[in-house]
């Protein structure tokens, strides 16, 4: 690249705020955007300014790595290959410190069939390009916003199951009163089954309650996503609170439950049926 342009990539990576409003650094609704293309990530920040983001760019993974790590931000957008964006995101999920930071990740078509690695890495959302900027920014304006600190302990709007607690304005999940970190759609997903403990639900009405509206979701990733929900929860416990109902969906096992609804992380009981 001439030094004109890494000049001009290098003013261009400066935080960026909405017309009129000042940037801001270490708030929420920041977003850091690395791409392996420098005009993608213009062209990323634009829409996302104009929409009423702040927005941060990094010049690859590395860099990227290191904002997050920093607080810079509360999401960040990918879009390299799935080699670095795997293995960034990986990164920032196993680290204490990053591990609830939203992964917006941008797929090549011919790396779709790499979609459930990223579900495995801990990926919120994955758009395959090509992306409709209107509905990327539906989506993006559909997420609740990160809790803010000391909101942890919001008991009385909490949902309890067995050994499991569910806080949705905390966006946080406990088993046997040890956290649990899911990613956005694994939320989601078991506020719905804890909503209606014991009902089997379909896998169309959990794409309903765990995607945004407007968006295509294959019946087939329901599983994907249902089977690394399990996972998340069965690490502290061997015992499987989702029960599978061949054709037909997924139900929150009640068998042997009492329910907790309404009691504080620290104090739910119980044994996972």
């Amino acid at each position: 690249m001439t030094n004109s342009w890494l000049q001009f990539w290098s003013e261009a990576r400066q935080p960026h705020a909405a017309a009129g409003v000042p940037c801001r650094v270490n708030v929420r609704r920041v977003i850091i955007i690395t791409s392996s293309d420098p005009q993608c990530s213009l062209f990323l920040r634009h829409i996302l300014v104009r929409d009423g983001f702040d927005t941060v760019l990094a010049a690859d993974c590395d860099e990227a790595l290191s904002l997050t790590k920093e607080g810079l931000a509360d999401a960040l957008l990918v879009d390299w290959d799935p080699a670095c964006s795997l293995a960034l995101c990986g990164m920032l999920k196993a680290t204490p410190l990053t591990r609830d930071v939203r992964l917006i990740a941008l797929i090549e078509p011919t790396a779709a069939t790499e979609y459930p690695r990223f579900v495995n890495a801990g990926v919120d959302i994955a758009f395959v390009r090509p992306v409709d900027p209107v509905r990327f920014l539906d989506i993006l304006r559909a997420q609740p916003p990160l809790p803010a600190s000391g909101t942890a302990n919001l008991a009385h709007h909490s949902l309890g199951q067995a050994d499991i607690v569910l806080e949705p304005l905390a966006c946080r999940v406990f088993r046997g009163g040890r956290e649990v970190h899911l990613p956005l759609i694994e939320f989601n997903l078991l506020r719905c089954l804890m909503e209606r403990p014991g009902q089997v639900m379909s896998r169309g009405e959990l794409i309903a309650g765990a995607w945004p509206k407007g968006v295509f979701v294959d019946l087939r990733t329901v599983n994907v996503h249902i089977g690394q929900l399990r996972r998340s929860l069965n690490f502290l416990s061997g015992e499987d609170p989702i029960r599978t109902i061949r054709g037909v969906g997924y139900a929150l096992n009640t068998s042997g439950m009492e329910a907790t609804a309404g009691e504080p992380s620290g104090s739910a009981q119980g044994e996972a049926g």
